[in-house]
């Protein structure tokens, strides 16, 4: 328990259990040790600015104590009962302000979630209130001291860090005055070294200008308590110029171009196909039609493409095709060439002998179809390898975690390569739990470049040069949505977050963590009132108006996909999985075949209490789940392969 991590927070004291009485609590269980279920109802019913109020708890089992975790702090946080007389005035309005929300907050809940906000803040005292940065947090909770051991709430609260505290007064004079942001005297920890932020913005009087402290407050070192006095210098009047008066200027026309999309001979476009776009823009995908192919063609692309173009002149673009000749026709086509020429009889007897080869090497080979079909593709998806690791658990083989770049950080020439989950040998990665939102990979950061036409290859490059060592490294990146994951020292990934973007002066671009999503989804096998959902949605008078299009894909991206299930024969298109970047698919947990079973499986099934709503739509599975757990930069990846491969609708499954 003691190497967990609270995203965000910084442990400032423990209470041990002993010292307290009167627990308040969910079922069994005292309220510090279900703080998920509190928070839940923090999260539904108090406003985001209040909702760091309660601290987080975390119960240390060995010692029977209790951590208190809060907010990051810029400033020492101080018990209410000990701040100043000025200071203690405005933090007591704060918590008045939260106290206040959270009882509102009370007031509109029910049921349970009434009892559990009711109960968290039921005792609260200012000797159990921590000030810092404008924000008032409240430890040990849901609670309250045994008084038959203890008269002093406050002296069974133990801080980690006792450091002792000097006051910083600012003396603003008589020419001037302080705005309200800052106090004129603040509280600082001995060793605590003043900021710009820690100095008060002094408003001076008419016929006054402020001209700075003394001693000068910025890099003062706090040993003691320590006064600083605002000097000011005497305005002399003068007469103001007149006002420069500078015309508005007119807004330009912006320059357009036209768009043309040619479909040939061989198709029809699905979509305008004719359209102007203002210089400067991008055609965005959702704008390029779609190709309804000919008869034994197949759309193989647009010359030049149009994807990420930029328009800067009239531009036109031609469908380009590929055609698809039956194999009974070329067979044909070849034999009545073969023997339109001279040496017919020659050719027909290498043909003969062609035959009786192909032959006997089938009757040689007849035993080794089995061991040739263990990949063979079922309903258009291979199926997986697997791994087993060294503590004997068996996982899907979806590749590793590796660098993708050398030294010199040039990517690859794929457009997109996602990295995975696991680590080589199927070695699992720290994940960071964040009370109330995803968890996080420890080592991992995602770099999103804020510009669309930014050059993803040159910020890949720039980074491998600014971290060069082999610990920093490149391991996925979309060439198309601009991004980069990169994997760093994880004690080093919260620093790295808050300078990256200065190390990288020339892109412009938002760092995330890297998220983490798992499936929550539970999959019954009961048969118990089988079919009791389709007949709550109406399904049959809905099937009356349509069962849906052959032409109709939809895309589930999830966590992979029985293939060989008969709800899906002859309807799987496109299958992806974007750790492979081919249609090598898991099963996963079955989460995927079974939204996709509610989505387009077939009505054959009816009867039996199980059928998709549009039995008659395509089908294209795409794996973004790694054994269990998606990262956001593969849900990104399989959303745009969707969109890239004509999927009509989306299904994302978390």
């Amino acid at each position: 328990m003691a190497a967990h991590t609270f995203f965000g927070k910084r442990k400032l004291c423990y209470t041990d259990v002993v010292d307290y009485t009167d627990f308040q609590g969910i079922g069994r269980d005292p309220l510090y040790m279900r703080y998920d279920s509190v928070y839940s109802v923090i999260k539904t019913a108090v406003p985001p600015e209040y909702r760091h109020f309660l601290a987080v708890p975390q119960y240390i089992d060995d010692e029977d104590q209790i951590c208190w975790h809060i907010d990051e702090w810029k400033d020492y946080p101080i018990k209410l009962s000990e701040l100043s007389e000025s200071e203690r005035t405005r933090y007591e309005a704060i918590k008045n302000d939260t106290i206040r929300q959270y009882r509102n907050a009370a007031a509109n809940l029910d049921g349970e979630s009434l009892q559990i906000l009711a109960s968290a803040i039921r005792y609260i005292d200012d000797n159990r209130i921590y000030c810092a940065d404008d924000k008032v947090y409240l430890v040990a909770w849901g609670m309250t001291p045994d008084t038959t051991k203890h008269n002093v709430s406050g002296s069974i609260i133990h801080e980690y860090d006792e450091k002792k505290k000097y006051k910083i007064t600012f003396d603003v004079g008589e020419h001037g005055t302080l705005n309200l942001k800052i106090d004129k005297q603040l509280t600082r920890v001995d060793g605590a070294i003043l900021t710009e932020d820690d100095i008060p913005e002094v408003i001076a009087n008419e016929g006054w200008s402020f001209a700075g402290w003394t001693p000068n407050p910025i890099g003062h070192i706090v040993k003691e308590n320590a006064v600083f006095s605002a000097n000011y210098d005497k305005v002399e009047k003068t007469e103001e110029a007149p006002p420069v008066i500078i015309p508005p200027i007119e807004p330009e026309e912006p320059e357009f171009f036209n768009c043309a999309f040619d479909a040939g001979a061989h198709g029809k476009l699905d979509g305008v196909g004719y359209f102007s776009k203002p210089a400067g823009s991008k055609i965005e995908t959702s704008e390029i039609p779609r190709i309804r192919a000919g008869k034994n063609y197949e759309f193989t692309g647009w010359s030049p493409s149009p994807y990420n173009c930029i328009v800067k002149e009239d531009k036109r673009f031609v469908a380009q095709y590929k055609e698809n000749i039956p194999w009974y026709r070329r067979c044909w086509l070849w034999l009545t060439g073969l023997f339109a020429g001279k040496g017919c009889l020659k050719w027909l007897l290498w043909l003969l002998l062609a035959i009786l080869l192909c032959w006997l090497l089938s009757w040689l080979l007849r035993g080794c179809v089995g061991c040739a079909g263990h990949h063979a593709p079922v309903n258009g998806v291979a199926p997986m390898d697997t791994i087993t690791r060294s503590d004997g658990r068996v996982i899907d083989d979806n590749g590793h975690v590796r660098p993708i770049t050398g030294n010199d950080g040039t990517l690859p020439d794929d457009n997109t390569i996602v990295a995975p989950i696991m680590g080589e040998d199927g070695t699992d990665p720290h994940i960071v739990e964040q009370p109330g939102a995803p968890s996080i990979m420890g080592d991992r950061l995602f770099l999103f470049m804020e510009d669309e036409n930014g050059d993803i290859e040159s910020l890949a490059r720039d980074f491998k040069k600014t971290y060069p060592g082999d610990e920093y490294g490149i391991i996925g990146y979309d060439k198309e949505v601009k991004l980069l994951v990169i994997q760093v020292p994880e004690n080093e990934r919260d620093q790295i977050r808050r300078t990256i973007n200065n190390q990288l002066p020339n892109h412009k671009f938002i760092v995330f963590d890297e998220e983490v999503y798992e499936l929550n989804g539970h999959v019954s096998s009961s048969i118990e009132d089988a079919g009791w959902h389709l007949s709550a949605i109406h399904l049959k008078q809905g099937w009356a108006i349509t069962k849906g299009l052959s032409d109709i894909r939809v895309a589930i991206v999830d966590d992979g996909i029985q293939a060989d299930h008969p709800m899906f024969n002859g309807r799987i298109v496109d299958a992806y999985n974007v750790f492979t970047q081919n249609n090598t698919l898991s099963i996963g947990q079955g989460h995927g075949t079974h939204t996709a079973g509610l989505a387009v499986g077939s009505a054959d099934y009816y009867s039996k209490g199980a059928s998709g709503v549009a039995p008659n739509c395509k089908l294209m599975p795409i794996q973004v789940f790694d054994n269990g757990k998606c990262p956001l930069s593969a849900m990104i990846a399989g959303v745009m392969y969707a969109l890239h491969h004509d999927a009509d609708v989306v299904n994302i499954g978390v």
